[in-house]
Formats: C-alpha cells, structure tokens, sequence
C-alpha cells in the first residue's frame, strides 16, 4: 500500500514540476515549448565541424591598435 502511495505521490511532483516548467516558458517567450524533436535520432550521428577562424579586416585591425 505505501508503494502505491509513494507512487501517486511521485506522480504529482513530476506533474507539479512539468506545469511549473510549462507555464515559465509560455510566459518568457509567448509560445508552448517544442519538447519533442523530430530530428532526436539523427543528432547523436551529426558531426561537430570546428568553426573557421576568420582573420580580421584592415578595419579592425586599425582600431584594435593603440598608441601607434
């Protein structure tokens, strides 16, 4: 019976959390979240391609220099 209980009990918490989680993200941001994705299986096979570094124009570099 206190199996049972515990449970229900846990049940609730985990309601309690998910409305409270729910609710928070409907007023930040004005829309319901988007929990499930369609795409779970393919992200773990996707590959993190490492970003190019990008050299500075003549623009910047001008600016970053100081006291010349």
């Amino acid at each position: 019976m206190e199996i049972i209980i515990l449970i229900i009990f846990a049940i609730f918490i985990f309601a309690a959390f998910y409305s409270g989680f729910y609710i928070g993200y409907f007023k930040r941001e004005e829309k319901p979240p988007e929990i499930i994705k369609k795409d779970i299986m393919s992200k773990p096979f996707r590959r993190i391609k490492p970003e190019k570094e990008t050299r500075p124009t003549k623009e910047e570099l001008k600016a970053n220099t100081f006291y010349d």
